[in-house]
């Protein structure tokens, strides 16, 4: 589109986006219609606030050295036969 400034990054080879998803379209910061388009998104979205997440664990807020306490929440459960063999995830 002439005239208008778009990024450009990596998802432009992505083969399965739009062209607007692949180069988005930057708007000035102080432009009307940039303000408008953030106070219509702000009324789609009802206000919508901060998002609601769980609380830290104790033992993840507490004060220690790096590296004391590692924990992967990331792998998810793990079952485990107690052999005295190694295990891998």
């Amino acid at each position: 589109m002439n005239g208008v400034l778009q990024v450009t990054g990596r998802l432009g080879k992505s083969t399965h986006l739009f062209n607007f998803e692949k180069h988005p379209i930057v708007f000035p910061s102080k432009a009307k219609l940039t303000g408008l388009l953030i106070w219509e998104s702000h009324q789609i979205v009802f206000h919508s606030g901060s998002q609601v997440i769980a609380p830290l664990p104790d033992i993840r807020a507490e004060q220690s050295t790096p590296f004391t306490i590692i924990i992967v929440d990331f792998a998810g459960p793990l079952f485990v036969k107690d052999n005295n063999a190694k295990q891998y995830i």
